[in-house]
């Protein structure tokens, strides 16, 4: 996967992370995976509920 081959940029990560959290694929992985989600919302940038913050669409909105 792209994404445990680091290949993935930051919007790419933040996109994985809120469709597995979204789609309830989360908890059927991997806890490493659970942790990096649970990093994602303590950070702000993803809701509980696997929502991209409004913060963050500011931030990916001002890179592009």
């Amino acid at each position: 996967m792209d994404y445990e081959q680091d290949e993935l940029n930051d919007f790419d990560v933040i996109n994985l992370f809120s469709e597995l959290m979204t789609s309830g694929m989360l908890p059927k992985l991997q806890g490493s995976y659970q942790r990096q989600a649970q990093e994602l919302v303590n950070e702000g940038i993803l809701d509980v509920y696997g929502n991209i913050t409004e913060q963050t669409w500011k931030i990916i909105n001002k890179k592009q």
